[in-house]
């Protein structure tokens, strides 16, 4: 029985990867960045444009927030290829 509830635990483990990268997935960061919303900086992607970039991007994406004298700067990550990926297996 311990087994079945470990089981049970790492399938609904992986069903929320799995719709955590779907959401993920959704983020275009090549045409973000080719119309000026995003830019690449070391370390991630500087926001230009807080008000075009997509929800999914702010909730899940953000790596750091900086109040600054002007607002605030944002710099998103960009998930891994393989992460990505797990959404496109699973359909």
């Amino acid at each position: 029985m311990p087994d079945d509830d470990k089981i049970d635990s790492m399938d609904k483990i992986m069903q929320d990867l799995v719709s955590k990268a779907k959401i993920m997935a959704t983020v275009d960061f090549e045409k973000l960045e080719s119309e000026g919303v995003i830019e690449k900086v070391r370390g991630g992607y500087l926001v230009r444009k807080h008000s075009l970039v997509p929800e999914a991007a702010m909730r899940h994406l953000v790596k750091s927030m900086t109040p600054t004298k002007t607002g605030v700067k944002i710099i998103l990550f960009k998930p891994p290829k393989n992460f990505i990926d797990l959404a496109g297996k699973s359909n």
